[in-house]
């Protein structure tokens, strides 16, 4: 009975091993899914951070432009101009302009920290996975080793088994033995008490 369980046991440690070595394959294919996009999000990263350096450098020579624009006096300034309309409209261009740089910028610098947002959940449930993949080993390296003393407990039984076994055949065979020592004695008796008989 011992033995029986014992088996039983064992199938169903292995089977829970199996079970856990194919959870921690699931594991590493998340982490390894997790790793390809932490590098598609650095490199969108990195192309959103080139996009606003060079849009800081376009914005930075439209405002040097400005600047100079507004460095100059006004007299200067309608002087430089055919007619009032055209240096209203210059005005008008160069402040659009700005605007529309600025905004940009801002909606550039919005997205790469979405995206850094985006990398740092990323990165955290990769290292999650880290986690339960090393738990599963350890579970699977737990279910091993109790496979592995139960295999141990089952030898031991079954050798149990054997030396009983042994140990009634050799007690059967004195029995017998006994059986005929005391059939022959009592046929000697028998003689002995009607040597008729």
């Amino acid at each position: 009975k011992e033995k029986d369980s014992l088996s039983k046991t064992i199938k169903s440690l292995d089977i829970s091993k199996k079970k856990l070595e194919a959870d921690t394959k699931v594991t590493q294919n998340k982490i390894a899914s997790k790793n390809l996009e932490i590098k598609e999000l650095s490199l969108q990263i990195g192309d959103k951070a080139e996009r606003i350096d060079s849009s800081k450098v376009v914005i930075s020579k439209s405002l040097a432009s400005v600047y100079q624009l507004n460095s100059s006096s006004i007299i200067e300034s309608i002087l430089g101009q055919k007619s009032f309309s055209e240096l209203w409209r210059n005005s008008d261009e160069l402040v659009t302009l700005q605007g529309s740089m600025q905004g940009r910028i801002q909606e550039l610098e919005d997205l790469k920290v979405d995206l850094e947002e985006n990398k740092k959940l990323t990165e955290k449930k990769k290292s999650e996975l880290v986690m339960l993949t090393n738990d599963l080993k350890n579970q699977t390296k737990i279910i091993a080793d109790t496979v592995k003393e139960k295999n141990s407990i089952l030898a031991e039984t079954k050798n149990t088994e054997s030396n009983y076994n042994k140990l009634l055949v050799t007690k059967k065979l004195q029995k017998e033995a006994f059986e005929r020592e005391v059939t022959s004695l009592e046929e000697a008796l028998k003689i002995a008490i009607d040597p008729n008989s």
